[in-house]
């Protein structure tokens, strides 16, 4: 068993030790913000480009969520996006009901690339979901 004791984490540490990754995440403190959670993004893979958005992903890179417009959810789909509005991927259900809640209540979100990988032509991102602080 592998043990990392300092930010930043690899991607097949996040993806393979979630709590973990997370609370040598929460002692790390890379932010300011509020930290929510740690999360793989679902759909990377079907991204145009997907070769180069791995080559210029920067570790650290801000993060831009949106919730999904279309046929009203109780939890609609977040998508996360870069700067120039590049779809990157989106954060799976069963992270998204809590920031649901808080951007319902008017408080921004945006995540952080935190690790990514690119093995047999697959993209695949690790974000950390953050807040604001409230």
């Amino acid at each position: 068993m592998r043990k990392i004791k300092d930010y930043p984490l690899d991607f097949s540490y996040i993806r393979d030790y979630p709590d973990r990754a997370t609370k040598t995440f929460k002692k790390a403190k890379p932010y300011k913000d509020t930290f929510i959670g740690l999360a793989v993004l679902e759909g990377s893979f079907l991204c145009e480009n997907s070769k180069e958005i791995y080559e210029s992903l920067q570790i650290g890179e801000k993060l831009i969520v949106k919730q999904v417009d279309g046929p009203r959810h109780s939890f609609p789909p977040l998508m996360v996006y870069r700067e120039n509005s590049e779809e990157i991927g989106k954060i799976p259900s069963a992270h998204s009901i809590f920031p649901n809640v808080l951007i319902d209540r008017g408080i921004s979100l945006w995540c952080y690339a935190e690790a990514k990988s690119f093995e047999s032509d697959i993209l695949e991102i690790a974000v950390s979901i953050n807040c604001e602080n409230y």
